[in-house]
């Protein structure tokens, strides 16, 4: 595994919570970090606020709506002219108890399980795989579903006419 310093990390959702939180701490320990969020307005902040707290100026701000297929391709062309190569992409989401909402982990937690699948040397040819927390599991029976991931994989096609 090359060197955190030696690392282009993109990160999306970084307006808030987990994203904001684990792109500090990897700017923190040197990481070139390219930032994602969907909103135009809070993302120069987010970079200055950023580079002021670690002392590190690499550190490059990127906007799309992910939900959008065509902003998903323009951030992909746009980090693709920008960087020679992406070491990482991460792109925490909200992790939320199917019948209440309520969130499964504090910050603290998916910071800390995140970082280590970012930056472990003992994960490095690790792929493929699914974790809870810190924990390599099992993902949910559907997941290794042959049947399943064919119709997934069908209907994903489809929706981005390929």
């Amino acid at each position: 595994m090359r060197p955190i310093e030696e690392q282009t990390i993109l990160v999306t959702g970084t307006t808030s919570g987990l994203g904001q939180e684990l792109a500090q701490a990897l700017a923190q320990q040197g990481a070139s970090l390219l930032v994602h969020a969907r909103d135009a307005d809070r993302g120069p902040g987010l970079v200055r606020k950023i580079k002021e707290a670690t002392g590190n100026h690499r550190i490059q701000f990127y906007r799309a709506d992910l939900s959008s297929l065509a902003e998903v391709g323009e951030l992909a062309r746009q980090v693709i002219s920008d960087v020679a190569r992406l070491d990482v992409l991460v792109m925490p989401t909200k992790m939320v108890l199917e019948a209440g909402w309520q969130t499964m982990s504090s910050v603290e937690e998916g910071l800390k399980a995140t970082l280590r699948l970012v930056v472990d040397p003992a994960l490095e040819n690790v792929t493929g795989e699914y974790f809870d927390g810190l924990s390599l599991a099992k993902a949910k029976a559907q997941a290794y579903d042959k049947q399943a991931q064919q119709r997934l994989a069908a209907l994903s096609q489809k929706l981005v006419s390929l």
